[in-house]
């Protein structure tokens, strides 16, 4: 998301780099935010909340036309479509993207729009949360507080953007009637990528998928554990 960042550090003569959770590159990197670095370091901590081989995404493009449909045949139907993305990174990428369509937004990314055009991102005016009016989009946080909003938007279908929609069964897992893999996170192939070409001899990963990511890294060569991994070794002692 805009504004991100990693930490960079030199230790001893030795170069560490605290990768925290990296955003998509190439077609999947998001168009609102600085575009990823690729810092070389010694040793890399990285985050591996989609560190598993499932958490493939298609390219931006790719899922936004998927979005644009949603939206079309839910107009056609009369009914209001209701977007669901993280308030912070995910809904501006909306935002810009259907800059075409007269927009309703949730206070929370509301709120984060106007901080990310007073920081230059070109970004549609926007409409608070209030009485929808027939062609309308309306966009909420991705939480399931969100739907209290629902009854008063009336006849509505609903639309989840997260890295797991991957996932099969998820939309009706969550109770939506479409999820689409749009995720703030890089997933899987961006994390193998920027571990591999950080020329890192060792790579230490944290969260989610750790272990997942941490192996498929020890199989093209990289010295790679989880935190887990290492606490379970000590654990030994």
């Amino acid at each position: 998301m805009l504004g991100s960042a990693q930490l960079h550090c030199e230790l001893a003569g030795r170069t560490i780099v605290y990768a925290g959770d990296l955003g998509g590159a190439g077609e999947r990197a998001p168009a609102t935010a600085e575009r990823q670095e690729q810092v070389p370091c010694e040793t890399l901590l990285l985050r591996a909340t989609y560190g598993h081989p499932r958490y493939a995404f298609p390219p931006r493009a790719e899922v936004f036309e998927d979005l644009s449909r949603f939206i079309a045949a839910t107009l056609a139907e009369r009914r209001t479509p209701v977007i669901l993305a993280a308030p912070l990174g995910g809904a501006q990428e909306v935002i810009q993207h259907l800059a075409g369509h007269e927009l309703r937004l949730h206070p929370a990314p509301l709120r984060f729009a106007e901080v990310y055009r007073a920081q230059g991102v070109a970004l549609p005016a926007v409409l608070p949360l209030g009485a929808i009016q027939p062609g309308q989009v309306v966009v909420l946080p991705a939480h399931p507080r969100s739907r209290r909003y629902l009854p008063d938007i009336g006849p509505s279908r609903v639309c989840l953007l997260s890295g797991r929609a991957v996932e099969q069964g998820y939309a009706g897992e969550v109770g939506v009637d479409v999820a689409l893999p749009l995720s703030d996170h890089a997933g899987f192939s961006d994390l193998l990528q920027y571990a591999v070409r950080s020329g890192a001899s060792r790579v230490l990963t944290v969260h989610g998928y750790a272990e997942d990511l941490a192996h498929a890294l020890r199989q093209r060569g990289v010295r790679a554990h989880s935190i887990r991994e290492l606490q379970r070794q000590l654990e030994l002692f």
